[in-house]
C-alpha cells in the first residue's frame, strides 16, 4: 500500500471517529430545541477538536511510518552486512516512502470534488429543511454533517480511485 493511501485511511479513520463522537456527545446533551448559540459552541469547539486531532494524528503517522520506514531499510541493510550498515541508504529509503507523483494529485482533485459536492448537497439539505420548517439547529447539523461525511467520502473515493484507476474524462 502507498503512502497517500495509508495517509487516507488513517485521515478516514481519524474523521470518523470524531464524528461518531460528536454524535455521541450531542445526542446525549442536546436536544433539537435548544438554542442555536448551544449548538453554535459544540460545534466550534468539535470543529478545534477536530483540528488538533488531525494534526496530531497526521504527525504520528508520519514519524510512525519514517520510522518504520528506517528499520525496514536497516533490517536490510544489516542482513547484507552487519558491519557496514549506510545511514545514508537508509534516508533515501525513507524520503522513497513519502514521495506523490502528478497521479496521486489528480486522484485527490478527482475526490476533492465529491466532497464538495457532498458538501454543496449539505448546504441544500439545509435550506430545504428550513423551508419545511425544521429547527435550525437541524440545519446546523446537516451542514455539520455533510462536512464531515463530505471528507470521509473523499477518502473512500480516493482509495477505490486507487484501487481501480480512472479516466481524465
Amino acid at each position: 500500500m502507498s503512502y497517500p493511501q495509508k495517509r487516507t485511511l488513517v485521515t478516514i479513520s481519524a474523521m470518523a471517529l470524531i464524528y461518531a463522537a460528536y454524535w455521541i456527545y450531542t445526542s446525549s446533551r442536546l436536544l433539537i430545541t435548544d438554542p442555536l448559540r448551544t449548538w453554535a459552541i459544540t460545534m466550534l469547539v468539535f470543529g478545534g477538536i477536530t483540528v488538533a486531532v488531525m494534526i496530531a494524528v497526521q504527525i504520528l503517522f508520519h514519524v510512525l511510518l519514517s520510522v518504520g520506514a528506517a528499520v525496514k531499510e536497516a533490517v536490510k541493510e544489516a542482513v547484507k552486512d552487519p558491519n557496514n550498515i549506510d545511514e545514508i541508504k537508509i534516508g533515501q529509503s525513507v524520503e522513497a516512502e513519502f514521495i506523490e507523483d502528478e497521479r496521486d494529485k489528480m486522484l485527490a482533485l478527482k475526490s476533492r470534488q465529491v466532497s464538495y459536492g457532498i458538501s454543496g448537497a449539505g448546504f441544500l439539505a439545509g435550506l430545504v429543511s428550513l423551508v419545511l420548517n425544521a429547527p435550525p439547529s437541524v440545519m446546523l447539523n446537516i451542514l455539520f454533517g455533510a462536512g464531515f461525511l463530505g471528507a470521509v467520502v473523499e477518502g473512500i473515493v480516493t482509495l477505490i480511485f486507487y484501487r481501480k484507476g480512472f479516466s481524465n474524462a
